[in-house]
C-alpha cells in the first residue's frame, strides 16, 4: 500500500519538467497548539479573537519534525531554514506514513468483510425502557439517571426536543462545551428560542480543538435567538448543567459528567443525572446567574462548585471520615476521576489515610499519589481501568453502603480543574440511582481484565485473577442490556403468542 506521500515523492521527478531532483524527501511538522486567550483580549468582540486565535494555531513555533527517508545534511540545513525550526527541535527519521490521520479512512476505504474483522465488535446503546412519552412526567415522578454508553443518551436529547415545543416551558439554560456534528441538542435549543422561550447557552469557546466547532455553533444559536455567552475571562466553564424553568415555577435539572454530545456518548463512560428536586433546580439557577454576571463565585446548598466550593466540601467529607476512623467505626472513600494532582487534597487523603480511613482511587490518568507507603498511604489503594471505552465518569462516594453519600459530577481533582476551571457536582439524591451507582463502583473495583493497580513505586502492575476474568465494561454492557429488557413493556403478540421472539 502506497501513501499519497509516497508517491509523490516517487514521481517528483516528473513534476518538474527538465529539472531532475537530486533528493527528496517528505517531512512532517508539529506545531505547539497550546495557545491560550482570554476573553478580556477580544475587546468586545471575542468571537473575532477566537477565529484568528484558530488560524494562529497553524503558525505556531515547530516542536518536532519527521523526516521519511533520512534527508542529508544539506537537506536538513535547508528545510530548517525554509520552515524557522529551531536547533533544540526533536527530529525523528521512521517510515511512512508520518502521520497516523489516515487510519481514521480505514474502515470506509477497506472492504466491509476486512473492516469488520479488523475492527472490534460494535455495540449500540441500549434503549432505555423507561424512557416512553413524556420525559419531565417521568423525571417528575422519579430521579433517573443514565449511564452512557451502555445506555442512550435519547432521553435527554427527547427532553429537550419536547421542552423546545412545550408551551409550560418558559426558559433553558444550558453549559455547552463540546458539541457533535449536527448535533440534535443544538438543534433543540435553536427551536426552542425560534418557538420564544428564553434560552441561555453559556458556550465555551476555548475548548481546546473544538473552537472552530464551537465558533459556528455560537453563530448558529445567536442566529435563531439564543442568548449566548462565552464563558468567564479568567475561568473556563466545563461544567455539564441544564436547567429548564416551568411557568409555575418547577424545574427540570440535568447534571453529568460529560459533554452534550451525541457521538462521544457513545464511546465514552459518562453518568447523566435527570431531577425534578427543586432544591438542585434552585441551586441551579443561582449558578447561571452568576456565570451571567461573571463571576464564578457561588455557594450554593447543594450543588458543589468550583473553584467556591467543590474543594473545601470534599475535604469537609474526607474529615467526616476521619472522625468516624478516629471513632473506631468503619471509614471509606471511593473516588473515581481522570486525573489528580492537587497538594491539599493529596495531603488530606494522606491524613484519612493514617488515621485508618480505607480510600480506593479510581484514576485513569495522571495520579501523583503513591499508594501503600508504610505510615502514610497504606490504606490508599490506586487503580486504573482503560478499556473499550475511555473511562470518563465522576464519582464520590463517602462512607460504606446504605450510609454511602454519592456525588458525580464534570471535574477532575486537578489544579486546573480545581482553580481554573467552573465545575459542577450534584449529590444522588435518589434512592433507586443510588443503588446504580453503588453498583458501577462495586462492579469497577472488582475489574480484573483492564484494572491495573498502581505500586509504592508509582509503577502499575496489572491485576491478575482466576479464570474467569471480570471485564467491568462488559459487565456492566451485560448489566444495563437485561435492566432494560426486563422493565420494557410486552406487546400485544406476546402476551397472546409468549413463545414469539421480540423482533
Amino acid at each position: 500500500v502506497l501513501h499519497v506521500p509516497e508517491i509523490v515523492r516517487l514521481f517528483a521527478n516528473k513534476l518538474y519538467g527538465k529539472q531532475e531532483p537530486s533528493e527528496s524527501v517528505v517531512c512532517r511538522v508539529t506545531r505547539n497548539a497550546d495557545l491560550s486567550v482570554e476573553e478580556h483580549e477580544g475587546e468586545g468582540d471575542f468571537r473575532g479573537t477566537m477565529r484568528a486565535f484558530v488560524r494562529q494555531r497553524k503558525k505556531l513555533a515547530p516542536v518536532r519534525i519527521q523526516y521519511s527517508p533520512e534527508p542529508s545534511g544539506a537537506m536538513k540545513d535547508l528545510i530548517k531554514e525554509r520552515l524557522n525550526i529551531a536547533k533544540e527541535v526533536a527530529q525523528h527519521v521512521q517510515a511512512l506514513p508520518l502521520g497516523p490521520e489516515f487510519a481514521f479512512g480505514l474502515g470506509k476505504a477497506l472492504p466491509e468483510a476486512v473492516a469488520k474483522r479488523l475492527s472490534a465488535p460494535s455495540h449500540k446503546p441500549c434503549s432505555c425502557a423507561w424512557a416512553k412519552g413524556n420525559i419531565a412526567d417521568l423525571v417528575r415522578a422519579e430521579d433517573r439517571l443514565l449511564h452512557f454508553p451502555f445506555e442512550s443518551i435519547s432521553p435527554f436529547v427527547r427532553l429537550l426536543e419536547q421542552a423546545a415545543d412545550d408551551p409550560n416551558v418558559t426558559a433553558i439554560r444550558i453549559t455547552l462545551y463540546r458539541l457533535a456534528k449536527n448535533s440534535r441538542i443544538a438543534q433543540a435549543l435553536a427551536r426552542a428560542a425560534e418557538n420564544g422561550k428564553d434560552v441561555l447557552c453559556v458556550l465555551e469557546l476555548r475548548a481546546r480543538f473544538d473552537e472552530e466547532n464551537n465558533i459556528n455553533y455560537a453563530d448558529m444559536l445567536q442566529e435563531a435567538g439564543c442568548t449566548v455567552i462565552y464563558g468567564l475571562p479568567e475561568y473556563k466553564v466545563h461544567a455539564k448543567v441544564c436547567l429548564i424553568l416551568y411557568a409555575n415555577a418547577s424545574t427540570i435539572t440535568q447534571i453529568g459528567t460529560g459533554n452534550y454530545n451525541e457521538k462521544t456518548a457513545a464511546l465514552y463512560t459518562d453518568l447523566s443525572y435527570l431531577t425534578a428536586d427543586p432544591k438542585i433546580g434552585k441551586d441551579a439557577i443561582h449558578l447561571f446567574r452568576q456565570l451571567c454576571l461573571g463571576d464564578p463565585a457561588c455557594h450554593p446548598s447543594h450543588l458543589w462548585i468550583a473553584p467556591s466550593t467543590f474543594l473545601s466540601n470534599v475535604l469537609k467529607e474526607l474529615d467526616r471520615e476521619i472522625e468516624e476512623a478516629k471513632a473506631g467505626r468503619p471509614a471509606y472513600a471511593f473516588m473515581k476521576v481522570n486525573g489528580l494532582n492537587s497538594m491539599p487534597l493529596i495531603e488530606k487523603l494522606i491524613e484519612a489515610s493514617q488515621a485508618g480511613v480505607k480510600i480506593e482511587l479510581n484514576v485513569r490518568g495522571i495520579c501523583c499519589l503513591r499508594p501503600g507507603i508504610k505510615g502514610k498511604t497504606e490504606n490508599i489503594r490506586v487503580f486504573s481501568i482503560v478499556g473499550t471505552y475511555l473511562e470518563h465518569t465522576r464519582i464520590l462516594c463517602f462512607g460504606r453502603k446504605s450510609q454511602a453519600r454519592l456525588y458525580i459530577g464534570s471535574g477532575d481533582f486537578l489544579n486546573r480543574n480545581l482553580n481554573r476551571r467552573v465545575e459542577v457536582y450534584t449529590p444522588i439524591l435518589s434512592e433507586n440511582c443510588k443503588r446504580d451507582v453503588l453498583h458501577l463502583v462495586e462492579t469497577l473495583r472488582a475489574d480484573t481484565a483492564k484494572a491495573k493497580d498502581m505500586l509504592p513505586d508509582g509503577s502499575y502492575v496489572t491485576r491478575y485473577a482466576h479464570e474467569p476474568m471480570l471485564d467491568s465494561q462488559l459487565r456492566l454492557r451485560q448489566y444495563y442490556t437485561q435492566q432494560n429488557m426486563k422493565s420494557a413493556p410486552i406487546g400485544f403478540w406476546q402476551r397472546v403468542f409468549p413463545w414469539l421472539k421480540k423482533r
